[in-house]
């Protein structure tokens, strides 16, 4: 495995640290600032557009330098050094490139008016390569060596750019668990003189400061790889070992794959097991990690962690101190609330709890400038161990020393209000095409009322959701005053954005597409939103409007026009529609309630549906649509941990319009939770129901409204709607009234990206609520490959049917982007 491009990133700063304690003194001038620089490894891959963009640069590059003998006049060349930036890391070019230039021409010899000199030729850029870590690993390395000198250099490398890319690469193989690595460095002077240099962990390298190069070769040599095989505790009293052993050992530890030894990840766990004895109340603890073997044969390391607990440090008062602050009156704020900390195990994030409650009841009571200092008393030193001076000593207290189980801590907090603060002006800027009133409405602080700096900090935070700015600052001025002016500073996104769409599912395969969107078209945070997508299975226009707070701060409203053509299973659905759309968010219980109307043409074409006898090929649907959900997931695109419903209902009546009148109701739901450190469990619920009412009769329910269960987010046996009842002699595929899904899944973790599902879906649907045939049971069994992205995960899976019907598919493969419920 090549060294990693963020572990060069993480020691660059320690690459700055190494040359300001280099063996040879250089002037400072001369110094590659490389601490600053944005380590950017190269992309992965790219498409074949960039590819044909990359070869047409190529083309188009610039032509060779000129030789020597070709050079322009000595003075052309002096007079552009003369006028060219100096860059501070790079070094003066070799005298060999203008020692055959051509003598100056004299100035009564010059013509009246000379065409314009060409450009001095540039020094040929030094060739850098790497070897030793793959062919990716080199090509990787190799590019992101160039873009760290490229960010400070000019053509010309020295001895201090080679000390540094070596003590980076060096570095990455030892964070990676190469603690032995050896590396050669091949010089080649401009005249074909090469030299040679070898430097390994310790990073013995003496290079000559005038060293001349025109090509630099890196040969890494790796050696052992050193694993993390056996870790044994002793002392874990109030710790579960499995805990302990999650610092030390990554989510790929299930599958016995060790992971990889560095001395910098190792203390880095010893530093988290100690800060977890700590926040426990164990404010004494200590870790002894001497116990630590590494076997240099086999690259075995195992390690015996000894930790002695110490007493439990618990708060037993709180004593709040107010002190005043000139002529200013006592605050005389019921600090009662705080005493519920005490009982509590005594920390430093015990402490910052305290602190942090304490301001925000000042700032409540209009204190913001409330200064606080806390002290804490344990019981008397005879009584208790000694502390370690410093953690990294893994010093243990005398085992004969009295160690009681429980040091009583007693807390002085010392507060010092500071004036009380009212709010003066509160001030718009930088709103161009925002109305200043929309943007009020979600500041519910008031002129002349207490200034709360948390409820300004959540006015700001309301502001930005309207999603029409890039920035939003809160300043308050003057500092220090009794009344104080507030000032929102705005600043607007782009009125006008275009961006490109691409995707790809099993069904519709390769979807590409343009989005256009504006803001304040009308001045009220709005948002309009024009969306074009083609696939090679649909087309689809949609246009949304977005109003915020129509009716008030968080109901928001929306308008839609739509359109819809695409090639189903059984028929060619059309869809043509208007929409309009209330919502709102309930943010503290995260309920999310939506009421709406509708009015859709629908149509379909070129129906292999016998479902009901003289069904219409088209109707009018007027319909209202309500629905209602709670989302309680830690992540809604890669969720791990929590559930979420909802609950839709759509009713279509004549009375409002159209000519169709049904019901329609369907619930989602999934569960996930956590199986041990690196699997989890998802489960998924989806039903849904529609039939006639009001007496209308069974063939008045609109074709595109039936559900086609089967596709990659449903039964994943099967391909899109090819799941649904089929009509008699398998001649095609019916809609169903009525179904029910169950999704169940089983994921484990190979690494921090990868992992591995298996799934089992269950659908079970009826073509015609009150008829027969009865229903049907489907079941899948299927594995899969899930990479994690932004967007959700990219899922490779495979579903196995394990009852399928005649004419069914065995199984189907599935390539998808998104959580499939």
């Amino acid at each position: 495995m090549s060294p990693p491009q963020n572990a060069l990133r993480a020691n660059a700063r320690r690459a700055a640290r190494f040359r300001a304690n280099a063996r040879h003194a250089v002037p400072r001038h001369a110094v590659p600032r490389l601490a600053g620089t944005r380590l950017a490894g190269p992309r992965l891959a790219l498409p074949r557009f960039a590819l044909l963009f990359l070869a047409l640069a190529l083309l188009r590059a610039p032509a060779p330098a000129l030789p020597a003998e070709s050079a322009p006049p000595a003075a052309d060349a002096a007079s552009a050094e003369a006028t060219a930036p100096v860059a501070d890391t790079a070094p003066a070019a070799p005298a060999a490139d203008t020692a055959n230039a051509a003598p100056a021409a004299p100035a009564e010899a010059a013509p009246p008016a000379p065409p314009a000199a060409p450009a001095a030729p540039q020094p040929r850029r030094v060739r850098i390569s790497v070897r030793g870590t793959g062919w990716w690993g080199n090509i990787q390395q190799t590019r992101t060596i160039n873009q760290i000198l490229d960010a400070r250099r000019g053509p010309a490398v020295g001895a201090n750019e080679i000390e540094d890319i070596a003590f980076l690469l060096i570095s990455a193989l030892v964070d990676d668990g190469y603690l032995r690595p050896k590396l050669d460095i091949q010089v080649t002077a401009p005249d074909g003189a090469k030299s040679s240099y070898a430097c390994d962990a310790t990073f013995d390298l003496d290079l000559p400061r005038d060293i001349p190069v025109a090509e630099i070769r890196f040969t890494i040599t790796r050696g052992r790889r050193y694993h993390l095989k056996n870790l044994s505790f002793t002392g874990l009293a109030i710790l579960p070992e499995a805990d302990a052993r999650a610092l030390f050992f990554p989510a790929t530890a299930w599958a016995g794959l060790s992971p990889p030894y560095s001395t910098a990840a190792f203390k880095q766990s010893i530093s988290a097991l100690l800060g977890e004895f700590r926040r426990r109340g164990h404010a004494q603890a200590a870790i002894d990690a001497s116990g630590l073997h590494l076997d240099h044969a086999n690259g075995n390391v195992t390690a015996e962690i000894k930790i002695t607990p110490g007493p439990v440090w618990e708060v037993r008062r709180i004593t709040i101190n107010e002190s005043r602050t000139g002529d200013a009156p006592p605050a005389a704020i019921d600090t009662a609330a705080l005493q519920k900390l005490a009982g509590l195990p005594w920390s430093q994030w015990w402490q910052q709890d305290l602190a942090e409650q304490t301001r925000q009841l000042y700032f409540h009571h209009g204190y913001p400038d409330v200064q606080l200092r806390l002290e804490h008393t344990a019981a008397p030193p005879a009584a208790v161990a000694p502390a370690p001076r410093r953690a990294s000593q893994s010093a243990i207290p005398n085992p004969q020393s009295p160690i009681p189980a429980i040091v009583p801590v007693a807390v002085t907090l010392h507060v010092t209000p500071g004036p009380q603060v009212r709010i003066g002006k509160i001030s718009l800027a930088g709103n161009r095409h925002t109305r200043a009133a929309t943007i009020r409405r979600r500041i519910h602080s008031r002129e002349g009322g207490l200034f709360n700096p948390v409820r300004l900090e959540n006015a700001r935070y309301r502001i930005a959701q309207l999603g029409v700015f890039d920035d939003v600052r809160l300043a308050a001025a003057p500092d220090g005053a009794p009344v104080r002016d507030i000032t929102f500073a705005l600043k607007e996104t782009p009125r006008h954005q275009a961006s490109l769409l691409a995707g790809w599912g099993s069904y519709e395969e390769l979807r590409g597409g343009v989005e256009l969107r504006s803001n304040n078209l009308i001045g009220i945070a709005d948002q309009t939103r024009l969306q074009l997508v083609h696939s090679t299975k649909s087309t689809s226009g949609d246009l949304n409007l977005l109003l915020p707070d129509p009716l008030g701060y968080s109901v928001n409203a929306a308008l839609r026009l739509y359109g819809l053509h695409r090639e189903e299973v059984s028929f060619d659905r059309e869809e043509y529609g208007a929409a309009i759309t209330l919502r709102r968010l309930f943010g503290r219980s995260k309920y999310e309630t939506s009421a709406g109307y509708s009015y859709e043409y629908l149509l379909n074409k070129n129906s292999t549906i016998e479902t009901y006898t003289g069904q219409d090929d088209c109707s009018l649907a007027a319909s209202i649509k309500l629905s209602i959900g709670r989302d309680r997931r830690d992540n809604p695109l890669l969720p791990r941990r929590g559930w979420h419903w909802l609950l839709q209902s759509e009713t279509a009546s004549h009375a409002l319009g159209g000519d169709a009148d049904y019901e329609k109701l369907r619930l989602t739901a999934s569960y996930h939770t956590a199986w041990k450190r690196t699997r989890w469990l998802h489960a998924g619920l989806d039903a849904g129901l529609i039939e006639p009412i009001d007496g209308a009769a069974i063939a008045a329910l609109p074709l595109n409204k039936l559900h086609f269960p089967g596709g990659q987010n449903s039964i994943r046996g099967y391909p899109e709607g090819k799941a649904a009842p089929r009509a008699p002699a398998a001649a095609g595929y019916l809609g169903a009234d009525v179904y029910l899904l169950a999704n169940l899944e089983l994921e484990q973790a190979l690494t921090e990206s990868w992992s591995v599902v298996v799934f089992y879906d269950f659908l079970t649907d009826k073509a015609k609520l009150a008829a027969d045939p009865a229903y049907e049971c489907l079941h899948s069994l299927g594995l899969g490959l899930r990479y994690r992205t932004l967007l959700g995960p990219l899922r490779l899976e495979y579903g196995r049917n394990l009852n399928p019907r005649p004419a069914d598919p065995k199984g189907t493969l599935h390539l998808s982007i998104g959580f499939p419920f």
